[in-house]
Formats: structure tokens, sequence, C-alpha cells
């Protein structure tokens, strides 16, 4: 995954993985992937490099946007809660993931 054109944004995202979910904001975006930061959590998220998951984001008066991913790095980030940093490449989007980056970039 190499971002040629990325927009640093912050729309709110929502990780899913198996049955959790996870509050967050997407900074970076681009057409293979993007960057999500996690809200504070107190547990690990059960989730590693090469794990698939969801991606929701949900853009200030926009419909939600649906994203399938696989998890190419992240980072936790401690003292007492942990924030996760996380980049993930998109495997398969709805159209309206394209729309969204044509507004955007």
């Amino acid at each position: 995954m190499i971002c040629l054109t990325k927009k640093i944004i912050n729309i709110r995202a929502k990780l899913l993985h198996g049955s959790s979910t996870f509050q967050g904001f997407t900074n970076s975006i681009c057409e293979d992937g993007l960057y999500m930061r996690t809200l504070p959590i107190e547990t690990d998220m059960g989730i590693s490099t090469g794990s698939e998951v969801q991606v929701r984001l949900e853009p200030e008066g926009r419909a939600p946007v649906c994203l399938h991913c696989r998890v190419k790095w992240l980072y936790k980030t401690p003292p007492h809660k942990l924030t996760n940093s996380i980049g993930v490449e998109i495997v398969d989007s709805l159209p309206n993931y394209k729309e969204l980056l044509k507004e955007l970039l």
C-alpha cells in the first residue's frame, strides 16, 4: 500500500472485528488505505497485523461508508488506557467510498 495522493482529515470511524466495535477517528485517507486511531480503551483489541476488519467511516452530513480492510500495522500508546494507531489496506469498498474520496482529495 503506497498512497500517492492522501488527505489529512478528521472523520469519525468505527473498527469492527468479530463481535467487537472500537470507536475512533481516521486522520489520513487515500484510495488504497487509511490511518485510524481508536479512542482510549482499557483492554487489548485482539487484533494483529494481517487481521481482516471492517472500517465504518461516518463523515458528517453523509451516509456511512463501509470498508473491508486488512491491518497492515498497529501500535499501542499506553500508559493508562490504550490508544491504538492502526494502518489498514482497503481490500474492498462500496462505490460511495470513491465518491467520498473525490470530495476530499
